[in-house]
């Protein structure tokens, strides 16, 4: 009797472990909605064409790339690209590279300069890649494809030439869609210096690398759940906060925000909310869901944006030096002496500037509206008297002011500019006839920062 009883409890527990387990599952998919399987899309027809150009060219230290792949040649509806893929001939080596991927209206390059500015933002994967036959990236920031056409960029930095490696490349197109460039024993190409780079290494091309595409599997609605919100927008408004966006969603009654790992950052019943207590100078992304009485839509795209930076005010100049300006009787003033200063402003705005010495003189007009706020200091040449000469530049600009340290030294000489042993010199067969006898020179003046020691020559 006993056992009998301890296995309808075994039984019982089973049945109640079992319609567990299926409410979950059921919850899950409720919420979740179905998972629609990767989609591999491949873009060009393998053949035996190739070049050794682009992707990355390891005949070389470094390279950099830009190729550009229209929506009618992906046919693919709008998505999370998760990987890509290169075909080539060489196995086993490594390169070290940046990858950048955009979307873009962008159809071809106008010359070989159009090169695209790339940021940050923009980077799916940093790292090493190891090609073996094909030349796989594995995204760490997974690419949001919004349908249209896009523009990949490969930067090279592994610094160290290798044989060459060819890729497979498409058929030729009408216009030219790939631009790249490499260099040997120079510094490492970078988004930031592409442009100021000789254009007598960069070059168009009217064919591209076949590409392999691989878009994540995606999660679908199910029935009765909401739709996902559209047109969502992040805008940076501060240093420390993103505005966000959406439109309306019928029958949604709230909506969940999410950041880039997932995770639940507030419910709202408004379609807009403001993140908070963030770094400066920091990328952000971000999701959003509708949410019925019972069930949520699958996550809108990923926006992102890059809170301000700090206020700051960047000065050309850490400090203001006119040099030695001369005075005095026998001597022209140096009426060209000023110094031109470029205040460029982050973030805020210039106010004011002013000087705590009047032997320094600004304009009369300072344009303020401008950036950079640009203009010269120079000296007052009414001054008489003469030595070390300091001061501080004062910019007020609207978080706070900038100080730059100013300087300059005034003399005069005690008597005239002569030349004690002037002479005729000629010049025949190449050779001089004399040579002045600078020893004898006396010092019969006052130089800038020198002493009156007798012989001490003004040469």
């Amino acid at each position: 009797m006993h056992t009998d009883i301890g296995f309808n409890e075994l039984n019982l527990k089973f049945n109640i472990m079992r319609k567990f387990l299926l409410l979950t599952m059921m919850c899950f998919f409720a919420f979740c909605g179905t998972l629609k399987a990767q989609d591999t899309i491949q873009v060009g027809t393998r053949t035996t064409e190739t070049s050794y150009n682009f992707p990355v060219n390891t005949w070389y230290d470094y390279s950099y790339t830009q190729q550009i792949y229209t929506a009618e040649e992906i046919n693919h509806t709008a998505g999370l690209i998760s990987e890509i893929a290169f075909f080539t001939d060489n196995t086993g080596y490594s390169r070290d590279v940046t990858v950048y991927m955009i979307n873009t209206e962008k159809e071809s390059f106008s010359s070989k300069t159009d090169w695209v500015d790339v940021d940050i933002p923009d980077i799916v994967y940093e790292g090493t890649i190891t090609c073996n036959s094909t030349m796989n990236i594995l995204f760490t920031n997974k690419f949001e494809y919004t349908g249209g056409n896009i523009l990949i960029c490969l930067q090279d930095k592994t610094g160290i030439d290798k044989t060459k490696t060819n890729y497979e490349v498409t058929a030729e197109n009408d216009v030219d869609v790939t631009i790249h460039y490499q260099v040997d024993n120079e510094s490492m190409i970078t988004p930031e210096n592409i442009s100021t780079r000789n254009q007598n290494y960069m070059s168009l091309n009217k064919k591209k690398n076949v590409l392999r595409l691989i878009f994540e599997e995606v999660q679908e609605a199910v029935d009765g759940a909401p739709a996902t919100p559209t047109n969502v927008t992040a805008e940076a408004v501060s240093q420390t906060e993103i505005a966000l966006s959406w439109d309306a969603v019928q029958d949604a009654v709230s909506y969940n925000v999410y950041d880039d790992k997932g995770s639940v950052l507030d419910n709202v019943t408004e379609t807009s909310y403001t993140v908070e207590n963030l770094e400066a100078e920091t990328n952000y992304c971000f999701k959003v869901s509708a949410l019925n009485d019972s069930l949520e839509s699958p996550a809108s795209v990923k926006v992102c944006a890059t809170t301000l930076r700090n206020p700051e005010i960047i000065v050309n100049l850490e400090e203001v030096e006119l040099g030695d300006i001369i005075f005095g009787d026998f001597w022209s003033e140096n009426n060209d002496k000023s110094v031109a200063l470029s205040l460029e402003c982050i973030e805020t705005e210039i106010t004011n500037v002013e000087c705590d010495n009047e032997f320094f003189v600004l304009p009369e007009v300072i344009d303020f509206t401008a950036n950079p706020v640009a203009f010269n200091v120079t000296y007052n040449k009414e001054t008489i008297a003469v030595g070390e000469k300091t001061a501080e530049l004062v910019i007020t600009h609207t978080h706070g002011n900038v100080t730059i340290p100013m300087s300059a030294n005034v003399y005069a000489p005690e008597t005239p500019d002569v030349f004690e042993l002037a002479q005729e010199i000629t010049l025949q067969d190449g050779t001089f006839s004399a040579t002045p006898d600078f020893e004898n020179l006396h010092d019969n003046y006052n130089l800038p920062n020198e002493v009156n020691v007798g012989n001490t020559p003004d040469a």
